[in-house]
């Protein structure tokens, strides 16, 4: 019935109140309850059902059969219609259940108060905090509550204002083990919570670093193949005519000591700079000069024992503990060992810088699903925030213009992403820096014996 009907029987309806509700009147008010009752019997079975007790009410007083028969059959039906919306809502509600419980993302219901109202199971898999763990908190109040959790919280409520629906907007934070994450939210506002969905873009992130970084690197080869004969050719020059100076002026007994020594002096100073520009031109063809990679079956504990074998016999220092953290029965790994080598002596050797001669150093290696992590940790300085996004720059350096060229971590990138390895930064755990190298398994465990 449309609503215009209903409209007037509606005012119909009022008009025969202020009657007496006997005879004709009576009659026509218990019809139209009846027709009231069966205009809602698609859209509200309550309203139906009070309808139509209405009509049995009044024709049972008139004594009116007809009007009786019609109201019961009106009452039957809204009790079947009523049944059939129980079972339909109960069949969406689990329906509902269903879909947002096997999906792959964060769905989470938050009360204008902060207290969660339901949240998927995949709330475990991203954060790792199980639905029970959270459901029920009043994030606002409880320390105990998670705090990640809380940062979601509380950057919805900062992003959705005053509109009902809150575009995409992303938010950094770590699960419940410390690794960090980005997540990917988007929220609706409905009359008293919030619900949203949270997407893990971690990985999509991450490959969008590395595309820009690749997009640099090839920047910084195409330069380099520029320059690199340009320059070299002036350089090999300027350190020949340097020994020829040096030559002559100790073959030359009539020059004054203290010329000599001036002379000697700035000399050397040419020469460690014609050194280091050497050196900078020298990594800069890395970015040109590909080798092909030797990937194959690996064992990255053997691997890491090797380079502190390399290393630590002609850098060893009394000031430098080094603390070897091996996981046990760790899967073969597929990698470029001499990629992976050059990779973490680089890392190693930034460390010791970083410490300047003194501190602690942990490497460390463990699985982590379908990757093999291998850590470089020291209680140095660390890297500040603002130049932690720059650090795999080329040409980057945070040791000054005397001690580095800003190419090692660029090109330990390129190296380990030739074969499907990575490498990320993490601040440690009481301050100091983290390098951790992802490499894939094979999935084949190694037998030390």
């Amino acid at each position: 019935m449309a609503a215009d009907d209903i409209t007037k029987l509606e005012k119909r309806l009022a008009e025969l109140e202020s009657k007496p509700g006997e005879g004709a009147a009576g009659k026509e008010k218990v019809e139209t309850l009846n027709k009231l009752a069966f205009a809602f019997h698609r859209s509200d079975s309550e309203k139906m059902k009070t309808y139509a007790d209405q009509a049995l009410s009044l024709a049972g007083k008139l004594d009116f059969k007809e009007g009786i028969a019609t109201s019961h059959l009106m009452i039957a039906l809204a009790r079947s219609m009523k049944s059939f919306y129980d079972k339909a809502l109960v069949s969406s509600e689990a329906q509902f259940r269903g879909l947002a419980e096997s999906a792959g993302d964060i769905i989470v219901s938050i009360d204008f108060e902060g207290t969660v109202l339901y949240v998927n199971p995949a709330v475990e898999d991203i954060l790792g905090y199980k639905p029970e763990e959270v459901i029920g908190l009043k994030l606002t109040e409880f320390e105990e509550s998670p705090a990640e959790i809380k940062k979601i919280y509380h950057g919805l409520l900062q992003a959705i204002n005053e509109e009902s629906h809150l575009s995409l907007f992303e938010i950094g934070l770590k699960d419940k083990n410390g690794r960090p994450l980005v997540l990917e939210i988007s929220a609706r506002k409905m009359s008293n919570f919030i619900t949203a969905i949270a997407r893990d873009v971690t990985e999509r992130k991450r490959m969008q670093q590395q595309l820009l970084r690749a997009s640099k690197l090839a920047s910084v080869g195409t330069l380099a193949a520029g320059i690199a004969h340009q320059v070299n050719n002036p350089l090999a020059i300027m350190l020949s005519t340097s020994a020829v100076l040096r030559d002559l002026l100790e073959s030359y007994p009539q020059a004054p000591d203290d010329l000599q020594e001036i002379a000697f002096k700035y000399l050397g100073i040419l020469e460690k700079q014609v050194d280091r520009t050497q050196k900078v031109v020298s990594g800069l063809m890395g970015f040109i000069q590909t080798r092909r990679s030797d990937v194959r079956s690996s064992n990255v504990n053997r691997l890491l024992k090797e380079v502190t074998r390399l290393l630590f016999q002609p850098l060893s220092s009394p000031d430098i503990e080094v603390e070897l953290v091996l996981a046990e029965n760790l899967p073969d790994a597929m990698l470029d060992p001499i990629a992976v080598q050059q990779a973490l002596v680089n890392l190693v050797q930034n460390a010791l810088d970083a410490m300047a001669g003194k501190g602690r150093l942990v490497l460390k290696t463990e699985a982590a699903g379908s990757m093999i992590n291998i850590s470089v940790m020291d209680n140095g300085p660390g890297v500040p925030p603002d130049l932690q996004e720059r650090i795999f720059e080329p040409l980057f350096s945070t040791k000054g213009a005397e001690k580095g060229a800003g190419l090692g971590l660029s090109l330990s990138v390129m190296l380990l992403e030739s074969f499907g390895g990575r490498i990320r930064y993490e601040d440690g755990p009481g301050g100091g820096a983290v390098f951790i190298v992802e490499v894939p398994e094979t999935g084949e465990e190694y037998n030390e014996s």
